[in-house]
């Protein structure tokens, strides 16, 4: 079995939620050039992606990466592979001068990451109802966003385009907004409205690791997180 359907089979078992057709679209487009991986017996046994994208803070644009769909194979779990991954890609990207950001998939994970230096700077607020507004296409919707966020420190994918093709995309002057409509009903995965407040946000959502000797704002504003 060849080295992408093996880490198609382990997203899989990990993020069962994730539907055939994402998991496939994805290992073909990321897994060859974003993904960290390691053997054992043969076996690709732990794996880890790194997604690239940007920071706006402190009137900079920061290179950066999201790391993401971080799994490791039931049968090899407590035997620190993911710690060793962690640990090499923390060398990688200081080495590249990129910043680190990260998505605890549940709030345990925020104690095992911090571990490693990250720290919880990006935080969300949850919207129940939008604005009425109209239907944007890809390129204004991400025009807006830039828009409404550029006071404001924030992540953005560099691939944000395919981040939010399957979504759909609403808005006007004050806001936009990414809502993934399901067979359950629809969930909004991101709303910018034209005055932002970073300090209204009270949910920790995503953590960042920086540099030696980089010093970021308390808060950053995420987003779009593949997931």
């Amino acid at each position: 079995m060849n080295l992408i359907k093996q880490a198609l089979n382990l997203y899989k078992t990990a993020f069962p939620n994730d539907s055939d057709e994402f998991v496939q679209e994805f290992m073909d487009r990321y897994f060859e050039n974003n993904c960290r991986y390691i053997i054992k017996n043969g076996k690709l046994v732990s794996m880890l992606f790194l997604l690239e994208g940007s920071i706006t803070a402190n009137n900079k644009t920061y290179p950066a990466y999201y790391l993401y769909a971080a799994a490791t194979h039931p049968e090899y779990r407590r035997q620190g592979l993911m710690a060793e991954l962690i640990c090499k890609v923390k060398e990688e990207t200081n080495q590249k001068g990129f910043l680190l950001a990260t998505k605890p998939a549940n709030k345990s994970l925020y104690e095992y990451y911090g571990k490693f230096g990250f720290k919880t700077v990006f935080y969300s607020k949850k919207y129940h109802e939008l604005p009425n507004g109209n239907n944007l296409s890809v390129s204004d919707y991400i025009s807006k966003r830039e828009e409404f966020l550029k006071s404001v420190p924030h992540f953005t994918l560099k691939d944000i385009e395919y981040a939010i093709s399957s979504f759909r995309l609403v808005g006007n002057e004050n806001f936009c907004a990414a809502i993934e409509v399901t067979e359950k009903g629809e969930q909004i995965k991101e709303c910018v409205f034209s005055s932002v407040n970073i300090e209204d946000f009270d949910q920790p959502f995503a953590m960042l690791l920086t540099p030696p000797n980089t010093t970021f704002p308390n808060k950053l504003y995420f987003g779009i997180a593949m997931d």
